[in-house]
């Protein structure tokens, strides 16, 4: 797991940024401490019209998903959403990203986890 506040020493740093990939998906954060500022994830290939989904685990389960995402062609293309849901989270919330298209779902699970 990626920690937030465990990649920046000092808060008068700014706003920390976790990027972390597992197989073709890709989770990107900005935040400082227990705040979340920006949240998009990516995955590459083509399933189809494919929607992203934003899970966030801590005592329990919720999630958000993306408005669906169509390719433009019939070869491997980027998936793109920046539609993660921001705000406030309590310490130790693990946030994961992954994708499911109309032909299936896109190889990958990256997550990360929120430290203040």
């Amino acid at each position: 797991m990626l920690s937030v506040s465990q990649l920046t020493e000092s808060k008068s740093l700014g706003p920390t940024t976790v990027n972390k990939c597992d197989d073709v998906v890709c989770l990107d954060i900005v935040g400082t401490g227990l705040h979340i500022e920006k949240w998009s994830t990516s995955a590459f290939g083509n399933v189809g019209c494919a929607q992203a989904t934003f899970d966030f685990f801590n005592g329990g389960y919720a999630d958000k998903h993306s408005n669906p995402i169509c390719p433009d062609s019939s070869g491997p293309g980027v998936y793109w959403s920046r539609s993660g849901p921001t705000g406030w989270y309590r310490d130790g919330t693990e946030v994961c990203n992954y994708w499911q298209g109309a032909r299936g779902s896109l190889p990958g699970y990256p997550c990360a986890e929120i430290h203040d």
